[in-house]
């Protein structure tokens, strides 16, 4: 003990010695203060430019992903069309009735699997036919689902390969922000 106090005292001397403060238990743990933190104003402002950034990219970004679920709604429906134009081929009629509820065994018929399966399907799919030979018709319907602006929104193509809106001159679902 006596030791660590005769250290503690040669501290102090050289400490003296040469201008600086003495050194005390507590000396050791302090922060320089240029090196203390940030102020108020500074943190403040990051917290704007951050707010103005996220203000900026959220709708940004939704609309990018809705434009990215009516691209995979096109391309989807654009295989039903094919898989339905060589079921005609074949049978001399359009294979109606598929939807959600369709298993895969049924969407298979038009040689697709169904679009509707997977973890959280954000778009349905279903196809409607009437008739046979030259007057045969059918309509597959892709449904925006999960939610949001375009919630219900639809992109349809029939057999003439119509589609509802155009897809030509449409980049999204209508009347839900994403164009």
């Amino acid at each position: 003990m006596a030791h660590n106090a005769q250290k503690a005292e040669g501290r102090r001397q050289k400490a003296e010695g040469d201008g600086r403060s003495p050194v005390t238990p507590h000396s050791a743990f302090r922060i320089p203060h240029c090196l203390s933190g940030f102020t108020l104003g500074e943190v403040l402002l990051v917290v704007v430019i951050l707010a103005i950034l996220a203000a900026v990219a959220i709708p940004n970004y939704r609309r990018s992903v809705e434009r990215g679920y009516w691209r995979q709604a096109q391309d989807l429906l654009m295989a039903i069309y094919s898989g339905e134009r060589v079921y005609f081929f074949r049978e001399n009629a359009y294979k109606g009735g598929l939807g959600p509820a369709s298993t895969m065994e049924d969407w298979r018929t038009i040689d697709i699997d169904n679009p509707n399966l997977g973890a959280t399907p954000q778009v349905e799919f279903s196809v409607t036919a009437s008739g046979t030979g030259p007057t045969a018709t059918f309509t597959a319907t892709a449904t925006r689902k999960g939610g949001g602006p375009c919630d219900t929104k639809t992109l349809t193509i029939d057999q003439a390969r119509t589609f509802i809106p155009d897809a030509n001159t449409t980049v999204c679902w209508t009347g839900c922000g994403c164009e």
